[in-house]
């Protein structure tokens, strides 16, 4: 008997050892997780460039969310901490993606970046490295691509067209000069825009494009005063609609025998501090009704604080760009809430539609389509106006478009 019992002892014994020691391998394995280094966040923003008078509101909007999200998840404690790495992208697409592969290279692989330009040039590499590229102001309909590497938190610039197509009818614009920069986001926006504007019964001459980097507009202004020569059309049913980034300035500038039609801009544009900081361009601006549409927030007690918090901070007008931005953060810490492995990049990318749907933000309730556009869109439209020899932005109507019905106009109380 004790002969038998020998053997099932030792094989017990063994069993309790490898028991043991798989408990303590989980424990440390557990242990390592909750002792990595923070999930690293590449932002790449244009802190100086054609896109700088933004660039600094974008900045400070995502330093408010990672400030709050530190606070967030040290009293959580999730198992998870996260880190925000800021470079400058210059305003310039191949700057965005060396410092895109730097990043990578380092282990970050989960970016937020801005501009439609910036997004092409990055979609090949980033879906080839399983880098997660987050946009707070792209709107090139080109980008909405099924499960490829690219989100947009703010929607595509279908509607955006919509909404400016049904502006300029509503504002008794019957013909267009559309004036454009050479590149992804100006070619679409300008392209969609002159679609949607002849269903409504408009007509739209040839566009007039400038290179991106410009500084002398002396050519495309007389190209914009030939066309409204040649037309012999009333002044009073022409736009002209700029898609260009701070250049409006210098365009704006150079462009006083312009100054008695009507000027449209679009989210690049509209609620541009360079604009109405500058003496010359800002009186233009208003002499012209300078007038556009941007991405719209709903007026939430979550919006309002927020909104507090960054005028705080900037002493000027928010703009919506900041406001994305400032959740984009949020949102990931919902998404990383929610998988198994937040550190993973690919299971992000996986899931990161669906994921999306759980988290309401200072935006409002961020879900994203098929495509990793947002799915539900307001625009807000704002005018330069002078009021007591001041020039500045105010807020004069929404746009909107609820399900199954068409888009609609409606004026806001200033």
């Amino acid at each position: 008997m004790n002969i038998e019992r020998e053997p099932k002892m030792k094989r017990y014994g063994c069993l309790v050892l490898t028991i043991v020691w798989i408990i303590l391998l989980v424990a440390c394995s557990d242990g390592d997780k909750n002792n990595t280094g923070p999930i690293g966040i590449g932002a790449i923003l244009p802190l100086t460039g054609e896109l700088s008078s933004k660039g600094e509101a974008r900045e400070t909007a995502l330093h408010l969310a990672m400030d709050e999200i530190d606070t967030y998840l040290g009293k959580a404690n999730l198992g998870f901490k996260m880190e925000l790495i800021i470079k400058d992208s210059k305003s310039d697409p191949e700057e965005t993606l060396k410092q895109a592969k730097a990043l990578h290279e380092e282990g970050t692989d989960i970016l937020i970046v801005g501009s439609s330009a910036e997004l092409t040039l990055l979609k090949s590499w980033s879906d080839s490295n399983d880098v997660v590229v987050i946009s707070y102001s792209s709107t090139a309909p080109s980008l909405a691509v099924d499960k490829d590497s690219i989100y947009r938190v703010v929607p595509n610039d279908y509607q955006q067209a919509k909404a400016l197509a049904t502006l300029l009818s509503e504002q008794g614009i019957r013909n267009i000069i559309p004036v454009h920069r050479n590149d992804v986001y100006g070619r679409e926006l300008s392209q969609q825009l002159i679609m949607e504007f002849k269903e409504l019964g408009g007509k739209a001459g040839s566009p007039v494009i400038y290179e991106p980097g410009s500084t002398d507009f002396k050519l495309t202004v007389s190209q914009m005063e030939q066309q409204l020569e040649n037309s012999e059309l009333n002044p009073d049913s022409v736009g002209i609609v700029v898609f260009s980034f701070d250049e409006v300035v210098p365009i704006i500038e150079q462009a006083d025998a312009l100054n008695h039609v009507r000027w449209f801009g679009t989210d690049t544009t509209v609620l541009n501090s360079a604009l109405i900081n500058n003496n010359e361009a800002a009186a233009f601006a208003a002499t012209v009704n300078f007038t556009g549409v941007t991405f719209g927030i709903n007026d939430t007690p979550l919006y309002q604080e927020v909104q507090k918090k960054l005028q705080g901070k900037l002493k000027t007008q928010v703009i919506p760009d900041a406001i994305f931005a400032y959740d984009i953060p949020w949102m990931l810490v919902t998404a990383f809430e929610n998988m198994d492995n937040p550190e993973d990049a690919v299971e992000l990318k996986a899931n990161l539609v669906e994921l999306s749907a759980k988290y309401a933000g200072a935006t409002g309730w961020m879900l994203l389509d098929d495509k990793g556009d947002r799915k539900y869109s307001l625009y807000d439209i704002w005018q330069v106006k002078e009021n007591s020899s001041k020039v500045s932005w105010i807020k004069t109507a929404q746009y909107r478009r609820d399900p199954g019905l068409s888009g609609f106009i409606t004026s806001v109380q200033n």
